[in-house]
């Protein structure tokens, strides 16, 4: 597309490659394709029909878990931007700093006296990884996981044996907190939850 002699072609070819062949893209890809490799198996047990929701809810905690370990040990980067290190080599890019002022006036610079993977780590891998546990616990935080607690209404969720309490202890939890909408007194519930039990 470089070479057509259309001339608007080649500039939005030239401003493609100029983007695609730069280090933050390179190493923020690498960043996304790491983070995304762990996003991936909750995306898919979200989708299945097979799972409930209060599992659902159970492993989108161990992966916040698993972003948190990532993002305090930050050892994950090291292999992140050496796998960026070798795509930039492929395609003829020295991954570098970009050019920052040694003082700010108006901002700190973050990462600016630091070697290449510490900025990188500091402007591009922590800030994909934080955004990302805040979105899942907005997502999935508490007062989603307490309406989950809903659920266990459902004969075939539940437990009969020694979950009995906890699940009793969700349901009450959903009642105060949805009291309004609900048309049910925690005792006319803990009947029929005895009731179900029973049968």
């Amino acid at each position: 597309m470089k070479t057509w002699t259309s001339c608007e072609t080649r500039k939005v070819a030239l401003r493609l490659e100029s983007s695609i062949t730069n280090a933050s893209f390179i190493v923020a890809l690498n960043v996304l394709e790491t983070v995304s490799g762990l996003l991936l198996p909750l995306a898919r047990i979200l989708q299945s029909v097979s799972y409930d929701i209060s599992q659902a809810m159970v492993q989108v905690s161990g992966l916040i878990d698993v972003l948190e370990n990532i993002r305090s040990e930050g050892s994950e980067l090291t292999a992140v931007f050496k796998k960026a290190s070798d795509l930039a080599e492929k395609v003829g890019v020295v991954i570098t700093k970009p050019r920052a002022a040694q003082r700010s006036v108006y901002r700190k610079n973050a990462g600016v006296g630091s070697s290449i993977e510490d900025y990188y780590r500091i402007n591009v891998f922590y800030p994909t990884v934080d955004a990302i546990i805040v979105d899942l616990k907005h997502r999935f935080g508490g007062r989603q996981q307490t309406a989950t607690g809903i659920s266990y209404l459902i004969p075939s969720l539940m437990d009969f044996g020694i979950k009995k309490q906890e699940q009793w202890k969700s349901l009450l939890a959903v009642i105060e907190t949805y009291h309004d909408c609900l048309d049910v007194t925690a005792a006319d519930l803990h009947g029929e939850f005895e009731l179900w039990r029973k049968q």
